[in-house]
């Protein structure tokens, strides 16, 4: 670590692999000092950096929301009205994993809702449609 920079102390890194698409969290975590993949042996540095005992989006309590991913191996991104708090979607072109960089609630002031429901879902590529063997958007919890 160069001289003067503080670690992440107390925090938790969230990291995927770009080569393999592993995922996993650690406590030791540091934004300029990756971590080695168990899988594959690359060099990862963490996504996401966020104090202990906190989700991606702790006020919401897993509820669903608005989601923006960004694929790590092929940079493809997307949008999706169903995402959920520590839950991925699949990426089309990569088929791995991919947890959303960025969440929101669904619903916005003043009626600025993004989601569009009449958007279709593709269960196949989410993670909590495959936990629940449905469709997601059907829970608001």
């Amino acid at each position: 670590m160069p001289k003067g920079e503080i670690p992440y102390q107390g925090k938790l890194g969230d990291y995927q692999c770009r080569n393999c698409g592993r995922r996993w969290t650690s406590g030791h975590s540091h934004p300029n000092v990756g971590l080695r993949c168990r899988n594959c042996q690359s060099n990862v540095r963490p996504t996401i950096a966020r104090p202990k005992g906190e989700g991606l989006m702790a006020d919401q309590d897993n509820k669903r929301c608005f989601g923006e991913y960004q694929c790590p191996k092929c940079n493809r991104t997307w949008m999706s009205g169903n995402s959920w708090p520590n839950m991925g979607q699949e990426c089309t072109k990569c088929h791995i994993n991919v947890l959303a960089h960025k969440q929101t609630p669904l619903e916005k002031p003043d009626g600025l809702d993004k989601s569009d429901l009449s958007k279709h879902h593709p269960q196949d590529l989410c993670e909590k449609c495959k936990q629940l063997g449905r469709y997601c958007g059907q829970d608001r919890r």
